[in-house]
């Protein structure tokens, strides 16, 4: 449906309003144009995906030496989970690749304003609340420095999010409407998440280490999930135990390493 959504935004040029409410549509627009230009919504996935795999390496590596970042970031890349992003049209890895690439322009602490405008594109991937997390982990590392020239940056910065946020809904503009028409649209769709199934909170866990998804439609069934394998605990729970293996942390990269573990563990 995200490819179709993608076909109808790109090349039919329809009014997304006209849509029921749901993710928001620059994955979609990705689609759209990978169709357009290869007549293949999913060769975008595929250039995506690669991208995903550089930021991937690059990111570990910060963290361990070359030859253990690559052994990692191809067990990562080979797991079911992952490879499904390149053989079906799902906005994750449009999600998670933006939020690698905003991890990483954050250590460089010079490039601010593209992080930030990186932050507003995945925020316009997926409905938002899968997403704030990672601006939530940046803004809380910034404060628990204590460097007040660094919050102050990244507080200017903050302008740049909400214009990518609205270049992700670029097609709603196109179609005739404005800013205030926009507010209310969030608003719409706010309201039509607030009203959907839910499961309650931590229930990931039981589908992360024993493969019971607790599913919101229906009947609220349990179910296994065919992509799933030991290296889902393995790797989460190795991950944020992780920290207590490290060495003192230079205060340059602190800011970094917080961000990371923050984002982890929220």
């Amino acid at each position: 449906i995200y490819a179709l959504y993608g076909y109808l935004f790109v090349e039919k040029n329809l009014d997304m309003v006209k849509f029921e409410p749901g993710h928001p549509p620059f994955g979609n627009y990705l689609m759209g144009l990978s169709n357009k230009s290869f007549d293949n919504p999913l060769y975008a996935n595929i250039i995506v995906g690669i991208i995903f795999t550089l930021l991937l390496f690059t990111l570990v590596t910060f963290f361990t030496s070359p030859i253990p970042s690559a052994f990692i970031t191809l067990v990562f890349i080979s797991s079911p989970l992952i490879l499904s992003q390149f053989t079906d049209t799902l906005l994750d890895i449009y999600q998670l690749t933006l939020a690698l690439a905003v991890i990483l322009l954050y250590r460089s602490k010079k490039h601010l304003s593209l992080m930030q405008f990186l932050v507003g594109l995945m925020l316009a991937t997926k409905f938002f609340l899968s997403g704030i997390v990672l601006p939530i982990a940046l803004i809380l590392s910034v404060v628990f420095t204590g460097d007040f020239k660094l919050f102050k940056k990244y507080i200017i910065s903050l302008i740049f999010l909400p214009l990518g946020f609205i270049l992700g809904h670029i097609s709603f503009f196109t179609s005739g409407h404005n800013l205030i028409e926009f507010a209310k649209y969030q608003r719409y769709n706010l309201n039509w998440w607030a009203g959907s199934p839910q499961t309650p909170a931590f229930q990931v866990w039981d589908l992360i280490i024993f493969n019971h998804w607790h599913t919101w439609w229906d009947k609220f069934a349990i179910i296994s999930v065919p992509e799933w394998s030991p290296l889902w605990p393995t790797l989460i729970i190795g991950g944020l135990l992780s920290l207590i293996f490290f060495k003192k942390i230079s205060l340059k990269d602190r800011p970094f390493f917080t961000a990371c573990y923050l984002w982890l563990f929220l």
